[in-house]
């Protein structure tokens, strides 16, 4: 661990154990830490210019979304990458959770888009609005808040279906965030089939049709399986 692996914003305006998670996981995804690899927690304070409490807090959310480790005898180390197996078995327990969540019971696919207030259609249309206007650069910035807008859409589709327990199954398995860091330096290389994939499920909340929500969602998520996996090589 070397002292230009991380460091604090220049003018951070938010919390000291946010501006360490942060920090941490940008280097983390950018592989400036690279998996496996040991952290310190006095280094990594003296590199952000402040206490260990706050980077033991910032680890102990990194641990919680599956980025890094904590052994007794070793301390904290970076979780290797998602390898293929692993890969195809979050996608598997995403889409299980997922369809679950929105396809739901009964018989009519998704009925609970019937009553859908329009304040959470508009806000689901917001968050596809502002997926549009973001850059495709291949950097940490760019993917990042990517993977952020992308998990808002598909979490206010499971948390508006209506079953709390298949919500936090899903939101507890911190999907995009293992996604982005197989992105890497590569940026989102299927951006523009994600974003049209993302249309066709907005499109279907917005006309509340369930059976069309249902196949749109499937079909998302098998191509981004698809075209992902290319990323493990």
């Amino acid at each position: 661990m070397t002292n230009s692996l991380v460091s604090r914003p220049a003018a951070a305006r938010t919390s000291l154990p946010e501006i360490a998670y942060d920090a941490i996981t940008e280097a983390i995804f950018t592989r400036r830490i690279e998996p496996g690899a040991r952290l310190l927690i006095d280094h990594l304070a003296a590199d952000l210019e402040m206490s260990i409490t706050p980077v033991r807090e910032a680890l102990a959310r990194t641990t919680a979304a599956g980025l890094t480790r904590r052994d007794a005898n070793r301390g904290y180390t970076v979780e290797p990458l998602l390898d293929a197996d692993g890969f195809h078995l979050l996608f598997a327990a995403r889409r299980t959770i997922e369809l679950a969540a929105i396809t739901g019971t009964g018989d009519t696919p998704a009925r609970w888009l019937a009553d859908l207030p329009n304040a959470q259609l508009r806000a689901i249309r917001g968050t596809l609005t502002r997926m549009a206007k973001l850059s495709t650069a291949s950097t940490y910035a760019s993917y990042s808040r990517f993977s952020q807008l992308d998990n808002e859409l598909h979490f206010a589709l499971v948390r508006n279906a209506g079953n709390p327990f298949l919500a936090t199954a899903w939101d507890s398995l911190h999907f995009h965030l293992h996604m982005s860091r197989l992105y890497g330096n590569a940026g989102v290389v299927d951006y523009e089939d994600a974003h049209a994939e993302h249309c066709a499920i907005v499109d279907a909340v917005t006309n509340r049709d369930g059976e069309a929500l249902c196949r749109a969602c499937e079909a998302h998520m098998t191509g981004a399986e698809h075209r992902l996996a290319a990323l493990l090589r």
